[in-house]
């Protein structure tokens, strides 16, 4: 019984190792991701931690060093945009940052949507601002939008004169 512990555990360390893929259950979805450092881990629930609590300079420094950590994560980058956009960085510096995102994985919907929620709370409610793709929307769980492009407030419940960042 013990050999067979040790050898199971063994086998399940091994699949779980650098490099390897790996399948994490979101909201009830499983979903196969790269394997992520623990310090990568670590430095993401330090933003989000400090996020949840308002410290959006203690937020922005511990999802920089996820980043850093996870080169490849276009989670850790959308809420570092999102940060960024909360702070009232300059719009070049956050545009900067969610292109980044969304060059880390285009089909990350997060980033799109974490976009038009900034621009509207920035007072931009150009369309083409804030709207997601279908994929997006309907990946967010709006399967009203499958043709066209989604608002943001339609995603969110936020209408167009939303002046604050919505919760997450």
């Amino acid at each position: 019984m013990r050999v067979t512990a040790c050898v199971s555990l063994a086998a399940l360390v091994g699949c779980a190792t650098e490099g390897g893929a790996v399948v994490r259950v979101v909201e009830g979805r499983q979903h196969v991701g790269p394997f992520v450092s623990e310090e990568a881990y670590a430095a993401y629930a330090e933003g989000a931690l400090a996020e949840a609590a308002a410290d959006l300079p203690s937020a922005q420094a511990a999802y920089g060093a996820a980043c850093e950590a996870d080169p490849g994560s276009a989670d850790a980058a959308t809420r570092l945009a999102a940060v960024l956009c909360a702070r009232g960085a300059p719009s070049t510096e956050r545009d900067a940052a969610f292109d980044a995102a969304e060059r880390r994985d285009p089909a990350f919907a997060g980033a799109p949507l974490e976009r038009a929620r900034c621009s509207l709370a920035r007072g931009d409610s150009s369309p083409s601002r804030t709207s997601v793709t279908p994929r997006a929307a309907h990946s967010l769980g709006n399967t009203r939008s499958t043709s066209g492009r989604a608002s943001a407030s339609t995603i969110t419940g936020r209408d167009a004169s939303a002046r604050s960042i919505p919760s997450t």
